[in-house]
């Protein structure tokens, strides 16, 4: 958890920015890093499932597993 925290205020005194320690932003940026790599394949992954959905509303016939990544590796 971040220790230190320092607040730069405005001359109105609202908080403008924030100052931690470098390690604690060393920490965020890779936590954040994993999440958003996360976050990109489980979009992507519901992104596959609402095309097989409506490819199957459809009738479109879809590549097989083999097929696609056979079809990504040229």
């Amino acid at each position: 958890m971040i220790k230190e925290i320092q607040y730069c205020i405005d001359g109105k005194g609202k908080k403008v920015s924030v100052i931690i320690p470098f390690k604690d932003w060393e920490t965020i940026t890779k936590q954040n890093t994993k999440l958003q790599a996360k976050l990109n394949f489980i979009t992507g992954i519901n992104e596959a499932l609402a095309e097989v959905k409506q490819a199957r509303k459809t009738g479109q016939v879809l590549p097989t597993l083999a097929e696609f990544i056979n079809e990504n590796r040229s």
